[in-house]
């Protein structure tokens, strides 16, 4: 914080002072030498008489210097110091006078400036709230946009599930784990039966319908720990930690049959489309049978080298469920 200065009388103001008092001396020097000269008699009487008329006229321009430091000095140094103060921005309201002199006048000059920089420092300040309400507003929109672009990145737009690119780095971690441990590590991979026909038949509409249903029931049933990730088109990949080939079987089987039961309605009751409706078939609402075919795979039952050898283990499985007619779950022989 900076110290307020002291009140002094400018040189220039001292200097007069002097120049007055050397001229009164240099007077009353003059006046003496032609006294002397003229009537010395009266010397005398004005030696009586010059203590007296020093004294009232030393007296008189201390006076006149404290009149003048009281009146202007003082007053104009204050408001020095309120400027020094409102430049520093320490000032909070303005200095009251009454006065009508020059200092005055220069006082309520200040008085004006000061309210005008009042009123442009909170004008000032609310636009600054405003902005940083802005800037908040629009990281908060930014934030929200890069956590939608991350989970768009990570995630499968049409049925929730990780996607392929995030899978890898899981999958690699889950094998590590189960290679090293006790544990066993389950691959299961799901293919949608004749899902080209349903497209064909059905529309994409539809298809997007059992595939986003497919990703609801996976979703459902698994653990807090599995992970389900949509491998291809119609393609599916569960992982399981800790769960052997029997305990992977019966998992399969319960999302095959699920799906079995449950895909005839996927079809939304506002699409009212045939699938042939020019020689009057069938709606297509009746058509639509869809079923799962499911291979399985485990790191302690099949002993694979590689993450990837994992995979392609569980896609011989369900190679061998579609050559046998489909809508099954089988294991990996090897």
């Amino acid at each position: 914080m900076n110290e307020r200065k002291k009140v002094y009388v400018p040189v220039y103001y001292r200097t007069s002072t002097l120049v007055v008092l050397a001229a009164l001396f240099v007077v009353t020097l003059v006046v003496l030498y032609h006294l002397r000269t003229k009537a010395p008699d009266a010397v005398s009487h004005f030696f009586v008489l010059l203590p007296a008329l020093y004294l009232t006229i030393i007296g008189s321009l201390l006076a006149v210097c404290s009149w003048g430091r009281f009146r202007y000095f003082q007053p104009i140094h204050r408001l020095l110091n309120e400027v020094r103060d409102l430049r520093n921005g320490t000032r909070s309201e303005p200095i009251g006078t009454k006065n009508r002199d020059l200092v005055a006048q220069l006082t309520r000059e200040y008085n004006r400036l000061f309210h005008a920089l009042d009123h442009t420092r909170r004008d000032l300040e609310h636009a600054q709230q405003l902005f940083e309400r802005e800037v908040d507003n629009r990281t908060n929109k930014l934030r929200c946009n890069l956590r939608r672009l991350e989970k768009t990145a990570l995630t499968d737009h049409l049925t929730g599930l990780v996607n392929r690119n995030q899978f890898q780095d899981k999958l690699y971690a889950m094998f590590q784990e189960a290679k090293l441990g006790s544990e066993d590590l389950a691959c299961l991979i799901i293919d949608i039966d004749n899902f080209k026909d349903v497209n064909d038949c059905h529309g994409h509409t539809v298809g997007d319908e059992v595939i986003a249903f497919a990703g609801q029931l996976l979703r459902a049933s698994i653990r807090p720990g599995d992970l389900a990730v949509r491998y291809g088109g119609d393609e599916f990949v569960l992982l399981l930690p800790t769960c052997d080939e029997k305990q992977a079987q019966v998992i399969a089987e319960r999302i095959r049959m699920m799906f079995s039961r449950e895909s005839s309605r996927l079809i939304p009751q506002h699409l009212e489309w045939n699938a042939f409706p020019a020689d009057g078939a069938r709606d297509g609402t009746a058509n639509l049978e869809c079923h799962l075919s499911i291979g399985i795979a485990t790191v302690q039952k099949n002993y694979p080298y590689s993450p990837q050898h994992l995979i392609e283990l569980a896609d011989q499985a369900l190679y061998r469920v579609k050559h046998n007619g489909r809508n099954a779950v089988a294991t990996c022989s090897r």
